[in-house]
């Protein structure tokens, strides 16, 4: 991952850090291949920042607590510099629940 892609991602999500606080729980990552997310703290709302890097078709591999619409992971987009937008909130089953997803936010 270059620095110009770190530093493009830390600033797209600065902003919303710093009003939510330790309110919500936030992973930011560049993707130069295949990435794994753990189990985050399943009592507090979690959000994930993907920077795509290089010509895109990374992959996410997504912990079981993280809970998408039939199972299915979310597809990230394949422009390269791209940011996808992942929210979660702590759901009645013990997991993460998807509620909103952004995708080619650059």
């Amino acid at each position: 991952m270059s620095m110009s892609g770190t530093l493009k991602l830390k600033r797209r999500v600065r902003a919303i850090e710093s009003r939510l606080g330790d309110a919500v729980e936030v992973h930011r990552m560049a993707l130069a291949g295949g990435e794994t997310i753990g189990s985050p703290d399943l009592s507090i709302p979690v959000h994930v920042y993907v920077l795509t890097q290089g010509s895109g078709g990374q992959t996410v591999t997504w912990n079981a607590v993280f809970d998408t619409p039939g199972g299915v992971a979310p597809v990230l987009s394949a422009t390269a510099g791209a940011v996808d937008v992942f929210v979660f909130v702590p759901g009645a089953s013990g997991k993460l629940a998807l509620i909103a997803a952004g995708y080619n936010q650059s």
